[in-house]
């Protein structure tokens, strides 16, 4: 079944470590994305939803942060 010789666990830890490092700025990109008019047009997003991105965002890289940290 494991024709590569990689152990499964360890490449489900690093999926999961490279994804949460890679999401905040998707995120990011995303909010910037949603609250442009240009591009919405009437269905942009709102305060409400723009404070709750942004604090996901912030929360996500600072965990994303102190996981590099914590690796060196």
């Amino acid at each position: 079944m494991n024709f590569l010789n990689i152990d499964p666990i360890k490449a489900l830890v690093a999926t999961a470590i490279i994804n949460g490092i890679v999401a905040p700025p998707i995120l990011v990109l995303i909010a910037l994305l949603a609250r442009d008019a240009k591009v919405m047009g009437d269905q942009r997003s709102r305060r409400w939803s723009n404070t709750l991105v942004w604090t996901a965002a912030v929360v996500m890289g600072m965990a994303a942060v102190a996981l590099v940290a914590t690796l060196f």
